[in-house]
């Protein structure tokens, strides 16, 4: 079994070195070639054998007729040294091994045996001695082919090597001229075509046959020049169109900055009398003489506008989103006070649809925590804002829990619920589901920045509904508790006026809004 493994590998490994065409080629050899030579020499040799075997029959048959011709009469006169005689001459063929003779009566028998002459395929024949019309006594002569085996074998060798030497010669001359006129011309072919297909046109093949094998390379050249040409339209294609490209992204980024020169410009008109609103409502709050009722009013409108204005700022966080320059601040804030600000804010909407509107705290959660607070709570007024929006009875939940370094806000609400296939593509810019479609409101950015923004602060948004069965939004953010020096940095403070001692102070107020100028002076007499 080894000896078998070890000629399958090595005639393996012949295969490969020959390659498959000349592997098919050497084979294809064996069969037309090789195989009929050995067949014909066979035949030959048989036909040549049965030729050798009759003419030794014929030589045996040829002895025991002169033997039996000859021996009748001394047989008959019992002349035994004539028997002997005679028998003696015909023993001078080394052919011959034993020639034995018997009178019938028994009364006479010579045998003359040579044993070393018993070589090879021996033939024995029986022949009665007539004299005067009467059978007198047997003769048996054999004879052996040991010679003419000898002979045989070495012719055989001979025409044997003969019809070797042919083959070697003929099929080393039919290999090389295969190799010489298919096999390089095909490799030459394969090789060229690789280079095409790796993209490398610039080489030409260079070469042409009046055969098939040239048809094909006059194909594949034929083809290359094709390509080349195609390529070259190509490139003449791309350029051209990468100009326009060009030009399109020149007028596009025109146009994105006249977009942001306007959402810049736009802001500054809106924040001047926000501005306006915001300082003279602080002033307000600062008044001894107001109710607890005033007060709290006067905290929602203050509330109010730091609402309107952060979404003031977020058309220009729009465009910053798209621009790529959002940029997270992670401070020290107080979470509780953020979510009782935004509970203020959401419930008197809730209330006015007639909704409940729940807030619930883990017991654990804590106060002080580092992140990015303002877009924290634009992200919450605007899940918030939407749970009411679409939510006609019911009520909208704010649950808030804290695992290790996160914190899991979910907002579940009883509204009319999303699809799922609505689900896959609620996060995107300016989509709009059935229902807000329906009512006709937003435009469908509110989501897809609430992604951002959780994204850019490294939380997770998801979502889990089913049609009229409501919604949950689940908003989880890293959002860990704050150390002690920066817990001092998140407690709110107010400017309550002029350290004592200190000299009095001219201060030039200079505003191209005569609101502005007045806010600024009211302000800085109310802190002495």
């Amino acid at each position: 079994m080894k000896s078998y493994s070890g000629f399958t590998t090595k005639l393996s490994a012949l295969r490969d070195k020959l390659g498959s065409l000349s592997w098919t080629l050497v084979v294809a050899m064996i069969l037309g070639m090789v195989l009929p030579a050995l067949l014909g020499g066979g035949f030959s040799f048989k036909l040549r054998e049965d030729q050798r075997q009759q003419a030794l029959l014929e030589d045996l048959n040829n002895y025991s007729n002169i033997l039996g011709n000859a021996l009748g009469e001394p047989l008959w006169n019992m002349d035994e040294v004539a028997v002997r005689s005679i028998i003696d001459a015909v023993m001078q063929d080394p052919q011959l091994v034993r020639v034995s003779l018997q009178s019938t009566e028994l009364s006479l028998r010579v045998d003359v045996v040579f044993e070393e002459r018993r070589l090879g395929h021996c033939l024995t024949m029986q022949q009665p001695v007539i004299q005067n019309g009467k059978e007198i006594g047997q003769i048996e002569v054999e004879i052996a082919d040991g010679l003419g085996a000898m002979a045989a074998r070495k012719q055989r060798l001979i025409d044997n090597s003969i019809l070797s030497v042919q083959i070697i010669l003929s099929f080393a001359l039919v290999i090389y001229q295969l190799r010489r006129r298919m096999v390089l011309p095909l490799r030459r072919l394969v090789d060229f075509s690789d280079l095409i297909t790796s993209g490398n046109l610039s080489k030409s093949l260079g070469w042409y046959r009046n055969d098939e094998v040239g048809r094909l390379a006059a194909q594949l050249e034929g083809m290359r020049n094709s390509l080349a040409l195609e390529r070259q339209e190509l490139k003449s294609q791309v350029r051209e169109r990468t100009s326009e490209l060009a030009a399109s992204l020149l007028k596009a980024e025109s146009a994105n900055r006249a977009k942001s020169v306007f959402l810049a410009n736009m802001s500054h008109e809106l924040r001047t009398p926000l501005n306006a609103v915001l300082g003279f409502s602080q002033l307000l709050q600062r008044e001894s003489g107001l109710s607890e009722e005033g007060r709290k009013s006067l905290a929602t409108i203050n509330r109010s506008g730091q609402h309107l204005l952060a979404l003031i700022n977020d058309v220009l966080e729009i465009s910053r989103i798209e621009a790529g320059r959002v940029v997270i601040q992670l401070q020290a804030f107080d979470l509780l006070d953020l979510l009782a600000g935004i509970e203020e804010m959401i419930r008197g909407r809730a209330e006015g649809k007639g909704l409940a509107f729940r807030v619930e705290h883990a017991p654990l959660l804590p106060r002080y925590v580092v992140g990015d607070g303002p877009h924290l709570t634009q992200v919450l007024i605007n899940l918030l804002g939407n749970a009411v929006k679409y939510t006609q009875c019911g009520e909208v939940r704010l649950s808030v829990a804290c695992t290790q370094q996160e914190i899991c806000f979910a907002i579940t609400d009883t509204g009319c619920g999303i699809s799922v296939e609505e689900q896959a593509k609620l996060f995107q810019a300016f989509y709009q589901t059935d229902g807000a479609i329906a009512q006709g409101e937003g435009t469908g950015l509110g989501l897809a920045i609430s992604l951002e923004y959780t994204q850019l602060m490294g939380g997770r948004l998801e979502v889990q509904s089913q049609p009229e069965q409501g919604s949950t939004f689940t908003l989880t953010l890293p959002l860990p508790e704050a150390q002690d020096e920066l817990v001092v940095v998140a407690r709110a403070r107010s400017i309550v006026g002029l350290e004592a001692g200190q000299e009095g102070l001219r201060i030039l107020v200079v505003d191209d809004k005569e609101d502005n100028r007045e806010l600024l002076k009211l302000l800085l007499e109310v802190s002495g």
